[in-house]
This record gives C-alpha cells, structure tokens and sequence, in this order.
C-alpha cells in the first residue's frame, strides 16, 4: 500500500499547484472491462489516463500512473504506454485462467469490500455448483475513498482530487445476468456498465445462472433411456395380459 500511498500524495501536491497555477482540470479517468469467456475465463482491459500538463513533467519514479504501471505488472498485467489526445496513461491486459484466485491477489488493496453479510465466507464473488445450472454472484462495495481516509489525509483535499476523475467498470458477460443494478445496459443485456463515484460507496451486484450442458445431457438422455425401459415393460405387460385373455 506504501506505493498507492505515495501516488496519491503526489496527486495531491499536483492539484495543489494546479489550482495556484489556475488550472484545476486534472482529467483523470479508468475504465476496466472484464470479458467473461463461454469457459468460464476472463480477459481483463484497464486504461488509466490524467491530462498530460498534471504528471507530464514527472519522471517515471515520481508519476502516479507509473507508480500504478508497477503494481500491476506485479499482479501479472501486460503493461504499454497509452497517449489519447491531451492525455497520457497506460493500457494493462491480463487473461484470468481463476476469477476468484485473481480477486485474492488484490485483497490487500482494500478497494473492494463485501457489504452483504449473507455472503458465505463474506466472498464478494460466488461460484454456487448445481446439478443442472451454476450460479454466479458478484455482491461487492467498491470503496476508493477508504483506506485513504484511514491514513489521516483531510477530507478537503481527497475530494478535491478525486471530484474530477471518472471510473468505469464494465462487464461483457456470454450470458443474459438474471439480476443487476447497473447504470447502463447493452447488446441485450450482457454488457453492464457502471460509473464508479470516487467520493462515496458504490455496490455493484450481478447474479447470472448458467446451465450444466453435461449434466443436463445426461439427465434428458437418462429419462428417454428410462421412458423406453418402461415402454417396452408396459408392452411386455400387455402383450402377457392379452396373451393370457386370448387362450382363455
């Protein structure tokens, strides 16, 4: 965490001269998709950017977003350069193999938190194994204000920075979820965006089901072989009724 601490202090002394210098548009923004696969994998995509008069003078040591690009190579990201018009940044990818081994890598980072105390184990993502379907849950409360807040830093100055940087989760899912309360919808229901408000807390849930194709393979197959077992018994059983009335 020294590191995140670290960065965002040098945010703060940037908006300080930003606003003495008059200049106040820090322009900060994030967005990470995650595209769930059909197997049950997950390609991750996260663009940080901030207006280049804000960290452009910095050397990679002292950059925030740098700063960042170095935490994220440790948790296995692809990391590349990212210009975009007026701003600069880094564009991070990773292929999760473990969706909740993943999530456990970034624990320490106390950015996200379970609010929903039914929760097994206080997860906030839930794989529920059936015979016939697979439910998924992701029940979480993303909070970037808090461990700041912890450290001691006044309230004034972590608004006054964070008021002007935008965050995105979205989620592209092979699947139509059965709940959620994302603030956009798209491509029929499978994309989920949500804007995340720096300054406050932000629950984001999302509850799919997914059929076992297997299992619900040799269900059907089961009850047909079962329904022409007991065809050929009830045949069997008629044959022998009606064979017994005819010598009669």
């Amino acid at each position: 965490m020294r590191k995140y601490n670290r960065a965002f202090i040098i945010m703060i002394i940037m908006c300080l001269i930003s606003i003495l210098s008059g200049c106040t548009n820090i322009g900060a923004e994030g967005t990470l998709k995650a595209k769930v696969n059909i197997n049950g994998t997950v390609d991750l995509n996260l663009d940080i950017l901030a207006n280049k008069k804000s960290f452009g003078f910095l050397n990679d040591n002292n950059n925030p977003i740098y700063i960042i690009k170095d935490k994220l190579e440790e948790k296995g990201f692809k990391v590349s350069n990212l210009v975009r018009e007026e701003k600069m940044g880094i564009h991070a990818t990773k292929h999760v193999e473990n969706v909740k081994q993943e999530l456990s890598l970034f624990k320490n980072m106390e950015v996200f938190a379970s609010e929903n105390s039914n929760n097994k184990k206080n997860e906030m993502f839930r794989v529920e194994k059936g015979w016939f379907k697979t439910k998924y849950t992701l029940d979480a409360n993303i909070n970037v204000t808090e461990n700041i807040r912890s450290n001691g830093l006044e309230e004034i100055l972590i608004n006054s920075i964070l008021s002007d940087v935008k965050l995105k989760l979205i989620l592209d899912l092979p699947i139509k979820p059965s709940e959620h309360n994302a603030s956009i919808v798209k491509q029929d229901g499978k994309v989920l965006e949500w804007d995340i408000v720096p300054t406050t807390n932000n629950k984001v849930l999302m509850k799919a089901e997914s059929l076992n194709v297997v299992n619900t393979v040799i269900a059907i197959v089961s009850f047909v072989i079962l329904f022409i077992v007991l065809f050929f018994l009830f045949k069997k059983m008629l044959h022998i009724l009606f064979g017994n009335n005819m010598k009669n």
